[in-house]
């Protein structure tokens, strides 16, 4: 059993249907947020009803159940990463390193949400990196940890906050590198170091189900097999 991508209450959206059908969650600069996370927790529960609908009727076995219900966590993570990123670069800029390449941002799925086993009452532990210092090329040339922890901050809000609506899911950030106290948002090299010098065991064993959920899948897939030596 697989939940449906975004429906036709993401109308207002640039071309929806072309999108839908090919997986990909639409997002754009025009959509204001208060309506996309009105929308976002529309589709959240009408997709939780069915999969709970299948779920008690026995049309769908346990680990299909988990699956799904972890799919729904991955498109609204991932639709809250496009549609915020978006409004930032339109109002700081693209952030570049040094070369003039962007600097690529990803979330890894850690617990539950990386081994796909989430449940109805399951919150979604991410770590959220970025793959190199960069600065932004528009006003204020915010550095990339500025503009990154921004980012963070805008996504687990559309997916954390309650409103009329509900919530999407409760978002926990405690696992990063330095846990509460550390950045929202760090760069590769710099969570690399702190797992070489400082990383527990337990959070050696932690990132054994990691994996990239939101984001540049690539960049997160590449930071996990540096991370090799330390898992």
């Amino acid at each position: 059993m697989k939940p449906r991508v975004l429906p036709e209450v993401f109308s207002q959206l640039v071309q929806v249907h072309s999108m839908v059908e090919n997986g990909v969650l639409p997002t754009s600069l025009d959509v204001e947020v208060d309506a996309f996370e009105s929308e976002l927790r529309t589709w959240r529960n009408q997709e939780m009803a069915l999969i709970a609908s299948d779920d008690i009727a026995m049309k769908a076995n346990v680990p299909d159940t988990l699956l799904a219900v972890t799919s729904v966590a991955e498109k609204a993570t991932q639709a809250a990463v496009e549609l915020h990123l978006s409004k930032l670069q339109q109002r700081y800029g693209v952030c570049c390193k040094p070369d003039g390449e962007e600097v690529s941002f990803t979330v890894l799925g850690m617990g539950k949400l990386g081994g796909r086993e989430l449940n109805f009452s399951s919150d979604i532990d991410l770590i959220c990196l970025y793959d190199a210092p960069g600065v932004c090329d528009g006003s204020g040339r915010l550095s990339a940890e500025e503009f990154y922890t921004k980012l963070v901050k805008a996504v687990t809000k559309s997916l954390n906050s309650i409103t009329a609506e509900g919530f999407v899911f409760r978002v926990d950030l405690r696992l990063r590198p330095y846990g509460g106290a550390g950045p929202l948002a760090m760069h590769f090299d710099q969570a690399e170091a702190y797992y070489e010098m400082h990383g527990r065991d337990w959070e050696r064993y932690a990132f054994i189900k990691a994996r990239p959920v939101a984001g540049d899948i690539a960049a997160g897939e590449a930071f996990l097999e540096r991370l090799k030596p330390f898992i």
